[in-house]
């Protein structure tokens, strides 16, 4: 089987025209006939039907022009790597990348990348799985940051994981669920579905019980997140994204997160490849670019979701011990970025928090501002000592 075979087929598949195809390789018709009938006496099979409108791969014709898609990219990666190896010549890389993925990740990773290596022309595609699988298996792609599904991507393919990407449920400011708590209470809502069924924006994963997943209504589903973003602030719909996602575009949209206490997934995004091909040295290069990337952004996301826990006894030393521990415990809040603290004293509640939680016997019974909750606990005066504290705190 020749090359020159399997590009004809692939130019029929393309053109959908014998005299298209002769002209595009430069062949009389009656030339491609006769090696169309060739490939079809090796392989033993009809690979293209005639039709009164040109001809179509028959379905032989397309699985061989599955596979010859494949071998003809492989063919022009060897040449890449072979020019670039000894001519310095410019390379090109096919980078596909999901929502989380392109916010999250490949800023870092790309400008590192173009810094260090100029020459290479990296392209970027917006992809959701399943398709970007079957693009790297095509040659489509070099590679594809992403989720995964459930049963993974296939030993054809291989995978490591990068980082996780917490999913948050969105909607606009003044959609009647805004204020919701509970998964239970969009049961009834209108949902939209982004992506692929079962997959990081489907709201039925959310739901363990199969019948209320079931019972879900899907008003609306979006490929792409750009159509949710376009369509969600003009309409009541709950829906599910990245939440770094929505930090970058939800304010100016007026999109917010629902504070939900149901624990909502997070999801692992891969960097995916082909098994059986090894990349070229550019596409290496980027691979060891994003794999760097994600190691800093873990790191980031390690120190940014450190928590600080303070035992209550803390309260009950004297002012002084109090005004002196202020500023070391204030310089670890901000370090840590979440502060979980237990106390009676009022005042250092009010000086290191903004959110207060009233638990009663293991029972929350209140959460909200300082203020208000301590003066739902202790009565006004302690809500106006409160207000006092605060006041003095943002004087500085």
């Amino acid at each position: 089987m020749r090359l020159q075979h399997l590009n004809l087929l692939l130019t029929l598949a393309r053109t959908g025209s014998m005299r298209a195809a002769a002209q595009v390789l430069n062949v009389s018709q009656p030339a491609l006939t006769k090696s169309l009938r060739q490939l079809e006496e090796e392989v033993g099979a009809e690979l293209v039907v005639r039709t009164p409108k040109g001809v179509r791969l028959a379905q032989a014709g397309e699985i061989l022009a599955a596979r010859a898609a494949v071998v003809m990219r492989e063919i022009e990666k060897a040449h890449e790597d072979l020019a670039w190896h000894l001519r310095g010549a410019e390379a090109q890389v096919t980078l596909g990348v999901s929502p989380a993925a392109a916010i999250l990740l490949a800023p870092g990773a790309v400008a590192r990348y173009g810094a260090r290596w100029p020459q290479v022309r990296l392209r970027v595609r917006d992809t959701l799985y399943p398709q970007a699988l079957e693009r790297i298996r095509s040659g489509e792609l070099d590679m594809a940051l992403g989720p995964l599904p459930e049963a993974g991507g296939g030993g054809d393919l291989a995978v490591q994981p990068l980082f996780e990407s917490q999913s948050v449920i969105v909607a606009r400011a003044s959609h009647p669920l805004a204020r919701a708590r509970r998964l239970s209470e969009l049961a009834e809502a209108a949902w939209v579905l982004t992506g692929p069924a079962q997959g990081p924006g489907d709201p039925r994963a959310l739901y363990a019980d199969e019948a209320q997943a079931r019972a879900l209504h899907l008003q609306l589903e979006c490929e792409s997140f750009s159509t949710l973003l376009a369509l969600m602030p003009q309409l009541d719909l709950i829906g599910i994204m990245p939440q770094g996602f929505l930090d970058r575009y939800g304010p100016a949209l007026d999109l917010v997160r629902l504070d939900l206490a149901d624990p909502l997934p997070k999801t692992v995004i891969y960097v995916t490849h082909r098994a059986d091909a090894p990349l070229t040295v550019p596409a290496r290069r980027l691979l060891d670019a994003l794999l760097g990337e994600a190691a800093r952004l873990a790191g980031v996301i390690a120190a940014r979701d450190e928590i600080l826990l303070l035992d209550e006894g803390i309260g009950a030393v004297d002012a002084e011990f109090l005004k002196k521990a202020q500023s070391r415990l204030q310089s670890l809040v901000e370090r840590s970025g979440i502060l979980v603290f237990a106390s009676h004293s009022n005042e250092f509640l009010a000086r290191l928090c903004k959110t207060a939680m009233w638990i009663d016997h293991g029972t929350i019974r209140m959460t909200g501002g300082i203020e208000e909750v301590v003066g739902a606990y202790e009565g006004p005066d302690a809500a106006r000592h409160v207000r006092e504290v605060l006041e003095e705190t943002a004087r500085g």
